[in-house]
């Protein structure tokens, strides 16, 4: 698809929600832009029960703004990685980014990703496409669908009411932004809807309502992730500096605690949390709050309190915005960005539960710091 020029650009400071609701393509012919890319980040993952890896992650243009698509890549059993196979791109000043995969309890694979005019336009918008088959010669999608306003970069979470909670985001304006969006918005954009929401289906997604929020005042892009505790509340966490913060629901996500620090350090970054089969929780971040590097795993047996295990992954700088998945028998793989500009390299990690408990790798099946796409970019001059 090349970029529809008929309409020119709507500056960022008028949104153009109309062309923001626009669905993208999904595309297998690849222009030059999609394979000379010069820079990219941001990824996800997930694992098919036959063995089937499928990641995604964002690029296009010089850096994050109207220019962005999204690359999905795949490796089946015994191949080797292939890079791209498919590209979600918009018309263009509309940018896909932030792309979530998602495995859901019957198998089939879905497409998260965000959609805004140029860099974020004030409502923003959660879309959705699904694979019913993401093992087969090609993948297959559902024609997208938009399911709300915001951002939802990370996993949903399937409670054990079966509820599907979703996490969006609904991003603080920047003083100079609100004015011009609030003649769109009106309302909606008061403060009081700016948070991390949550919204949930009880059909398995078929339906997706609004649930409740939590308030961070320490927080921007949000980010955030919940998990269920023995007790059956809810805990969420949400990107800040220099800990997580965090909030607590008591009523299956309607109603939120007030913030507090969790004690968990970090540099204002993505992070990965789940709970393991083993009924210990999964922690994917950085060691500390001082920089993005020394990327680890941890694990909690405390339901969160306290993560004495670690697993160091990648000690480098700029290794970043981790995610995961996790087998029914505990393997866990995982991906992150490194160094978005100048490296390029979107690494995998394949470890077991026991060899963060023991803080080093036995098994001959897992691995560090794999790289399985570096941008090509000097293909372009």
């Amino acid at each position: 698809m090349e970029k529809n020029r008929n309409k020119p650009y709507t500056p960022w400071f008028q949104p153009d929600y109309d062309r923001a609701a626009t669905p993208p393509e999904f595309l297998k012919d690849f222009q030059r832009r999609h394979l000379a890319r010069i820079w990219q980040g941001i990824p996800s993952i997930e694992r098919t029960h036959c063995g089937t890896q499928i990641a995604a992650w964002y690029s296009g243009g010089n850096t994050e703004g109207a220019d962005n698509f999204l690359v999905l890549s795949r490796q089946r059993p015994g191949e080797m990685w292939q890079s791209p196979v498919l590209i979600v791109e918009n018309i263009e000043g509309i940018r896909t980014f932030d792309p979530c995969l998602w495995i859901d309890p019957d198998g089939h694979l879905h497409l998260f990703w965000a959609q805004a005019h140029m860099f974020l336009d004030g409502r923003e918008g959660v879309w959705e496409a699904i694979c019913r088959d993401p093992d087969a010669d090609e993948l297959a999608f559902s024609s997208p669908r938009r399911l709300c306003d915001g951002i939802m970069l990370n996993k949903p979470t399937v409670l054990s009411n079966g509820l599907w909670c979703y996490t969006v985001a609904r991003c603080r304006l920047k003083p100079f932004h609100k004015q011009n969006v609030a003649t769109v918005l009106g309302n909606d954009s008061a403060a009081e809807m700016r948070n991390a929401q949550v919204y949930a289906s009880a059909d398995c997604g078929i339906t997706v309502s609004y649930l409740g929020q939590a308030h961070f005042s320490n927080s921007d892009f949000y980010e955030h992730m919940l998990y269920e505790r023995k007790d059956g509340s809810l805990r969420m966490l949400a990107r800040s500096r220099p800990e997580l913060l965090e909030s607590i629901s008591l009523d299956g996500g309607k109603t939120w605690s007030a913030e507090k620090t969790s004690g968990i350090p970090s540099p204002c970054s993505r992070f990965f949390i789940r709970r393991m089969p083993s009924g210990r929780m999964l922690m994917v971040g950085h060691e500390t709050s001082l920089a993005r590097d020394c990327l680890c795993a941890f694990l909690s047996e405390d339901d969160g309190k306290t993560w004495p295990y670690k697993l160091l992954l990648d000690a480098r700088p700029m290794v970043s915005y981790p995610d995961a998945t996790i087998d029914a028998d505990g393997r866990i793989s995982i991906i992150y960005d490194r160094d978005r500009y100048h490296a390029l390299e979107i690494l995998t990690a394949c470890i077991q539960e026991e060899e963060i408990l023991c803080g080093h790798l036995y098994s001959h099946a897992s691995y560090l710091r794999r790289k399985i796409d570096c941008a090509d970019f000097p293909k372009a001059e």
